[in-house]
């Protein structure tokens, strides 16, 4: 994006999520505050402090809106009422195999981030150390400048990681809005209930 300009975005595609029957496109874009630093290439503890730039600070989401020509809105709508469509239960079949693959997978991403986070923060630390060391020997003849060590690492790890929780959080929201939802059908196909 440094040279496409501040107009340049990505668009992401989840194949997970899209496998389960539901599109899952995301435009972002870098934000200013983040370019700017990207730019001065300045991502140490005292920068960050400075600019205040959290993991928040990098990506903004912009909002995209898909419209269906009209051929596809009477192929769907010709669809739902096909004998086959009605008679297949998306719910029965869709909800196990969404809740499995997908919380698996998400989980296995929070785990690797919190590895990587762990394991980014460690060379942090070394990195920081060693860079001191060397900052008290200047004056002692040493020619060598070690540069000073870079946070970007762990910013955008924490990140991914709360982009991980709040895909979780999401879906088991949609996944108990299902199942209030398929009960309630349930109820209402069983017919009223005699009290005894």
């Amino acid at each position: 994006q440094k040279e496409l300009g501040t107009n340049a975005i990505c668009l992401m595609f989840d194949p997970l999520k899209t496998t389960h029957g539901k599109l899952w496109l995301k435009a972002l874009r870098l934000k200013s505050k983040f370019m700017d630093m990207y730019k001065a290439g300045d991502f140490t503890q005292e920068a960050i402090k400075e600019k205040r730039l959290t993991c928040e600070d990098i990506f903004e989401e912009l909002p995209l809106v898909i419209h269906n020509n009209i051929l596809i809105d009477n192929f769907i709508a010709e669809l739902a009422l096909s004998k086959q469509f009605s008679e297949h239960s998306v719910l029965e079949d869709t909800h196990e195999l969404e809740t499995t693959g997908y919380i698996a997978h998400a989980m296995e991403g929070l785990v690797d981030g919190a590895d990587e986070l762990q394991a980014t923060w460690q060379k942090y630390l070394y990195d920081q150390k060693r860079w001191k060391q060397q900052e008290m020997y200047k004056d002692a003849g040493s020619k060598t400048q070690a540069p000073k060590p870079s946070r970007l690492d762990s910013i955008l790890i924490s990140k991914q990681m709360i982009n991980h929780c709040s895909y979780l959080e999401d879906f088991g929201m949609r996944n108990f809005e299902n199942l209030y939802f398929a009960d309630t059908i349930q109820r209402v196909s069983d017919g009223p209930r005699d009290p005894q």
